[in-house]
């Protein structure tokens, strides 16, 4: 075994791209080291080395995971880890798995009412916000007409709208582009 070359899992391989990022150009093909004790590892710097075991913990720990690994799933290496962790926590998964899909369960009617309320509220605000910018969009034609009819230019009619209404240069000119009739 002496000269036989260490032979690396790819997800170990992959965790240690993460954790080292660009300093893994100094090493090459070749890692100088033989044993990681995880134990001694820092738990923040080096926690997808920490996780390549197969004793994680159903629930918060492996809820953390997930999160963590979300945020990072289009990464192969991430994937590499993320898959090798599941292989050897499969249990721990299911176990985890058939929690998530009970509280969605017990759960389903409630979030189907929060459902509802929210979709109501939302056509509610919506029907209201549509109102308003309804009855906006009347005074504004009726304004623009009204001036035009009294013989005012364009000019001066957006100015009156600008005043009006307090609405910025570029606000009056599109309500005149939309009211303003030529002749």
């Amino acid at each position: 075994m002496k000269n036989e070359k260490l032979q690396w899992h790819q997800a170990f391989s992959a965790a240690l791209r993460i954790i080292l990022g660009d300093e893994m150009q100094y090493l090459g093909d070749f890692i100088p080291m033989q044993f990681l004790y995880l134990p001694k590892l820092d738990k923040e710097e080096n926690y997808w080395l920490q996780s390549l075991r197969n004793n994680l913990k159903a629930g918060e720990e492996i809820r953390t995971l997930m999160s963590n690994y979300e945020k990072n799933r289009t990464s192969k290496d991430y994937s590499a880890v993320m898959n090798l962790i599941t292989r050897a926590n499969w249990e721990q998964m299911e176990v985890e798995k058939k929690m998530c899909d009970a509280l969605n369960e017990l759960f389903a009617e409630e979030l189907r009412e929060a459902d509802l309320r929210g979709r109501t509220e939302g056509l509610k605000l919506g029907k209201s916000e549509g109102l308003n910018l309804g009855k906006s969009e009347g005074l504004h034609q009726a304004a623009v007409e009204t001036y035009q009819e009294m013989g005012l230019n364009y000019q001066d009619t957006r100015s009156r709208i600008k005043e009006k209404y307090q609405l910025t240069e570029d606000e009056a000119r599109k309500i005149m582009e939309k009211h303003w009739k030529f002749t």
